[in-house]
């Protein structure tokens, strides 16, 4: 075998193992009627910034899981985002909160991922799972 045949070989072998697959989403929060920070900060009801322990009491905590489908290596969108921005709303009615503060998001691959060469062709579906985490919390009086 030539040393061009061995280069297309491990070529080959390269992009069998890559991870081309994924879903795509956003994360709009428009429609979330309360505010939300990443910080441990919120405005408060006179403008003022306030944060937890110091004007802020946290009533609960909201964790949400959505999983994001994708094809074509993510260039066709195959889910939406409107019910974890719902989801999160609930959450925070349900605790009597008036917002949320330290969100956290991370996005992990899901398993149909990961599958070796597969990932590869542009017709297999494939996704990202997001979960967001925040404090729930109001304002103190």
């Amino acid at each position: 075998m030539s040393n061009r045949g061995i280069v297309i070989l491990l070529l080959g072998c390269c992009a069998c193992l890559l991870d081309c697959a994924g879903g795509r989403g956003y994360l709009r929060f428009e429609a979330l009627k309360y505010p939300a920070s990443t910080s441990p900060y919120l405005y408060g009801r006179g403008g003022d910034v306030v944060q937890e322990n110091r004007g802020l009491t946290t009533v609960g905590k909201f964790s949400a899981e959505k999983t994001f489908w994708g094809m074509a290596y993510s260039l066709v969108r195959l889910s939406d985002d409107a019910d974890i921005v719902e989801e999160a709303n609930q959450a925070i009615q349900k605790a009597g909160g008036e917002g949320k503060i330290n969100l956290r998001i991370s996005a992990d691959a899901c398993a149909l991922a990961g599958i070796p060469i597969l990932p590869v062709l542009p017709f297999w579906p494939a996704c990202t799972i997001a979960k967001l985490e925040a404090d729930i919390v109001k304002e103190s009086k």
